[in-house]
């Protein structure tokens, strides 16, 4: 035989919903503090890679981008900008 079931009523759905929506907030909020925390470290690694003159800065032509890339063993430089892909030289170079 089967089973029935009963459907949720409107109250118990928005004390779903107002849950879902509180571990929302707390996730979101979680993530823009360890995303701060990594904007930091990455500006720390910079800083110190260019106090070693260890980091190539290059602006894109096209759309004007920042790329800054270290100057450490097996790390290219960039062939084309991130952002919007415009060749930035030739590979040769």
């Amino acid at each position: 035989m089967a089973r029935e079931t009963k459907k949720p009523t409107v109250k118990q759905m928005q004390t779903l919903l107002a849950e879902m929506t509180t571990t929302l907030e707390q996730q979101n909020q979680m993530l823009r503090v360890v995303f701060a925390e990594c904007d930091k470290l990455n500006m720390v690694m910079v800083r110190m890679l260019e106090a070693q003159g260890l980091l190539h800065k290059e602006e894109c032509s096209e759309c004007g981008f920042k790329i800054n890339t270290p100057l450490l063993e097996d790390i290219a430089l960039p062939i084309h900008c991130p952002a919007c892909e415009h060749k930035l030289r030739d590979e040769e170079e």
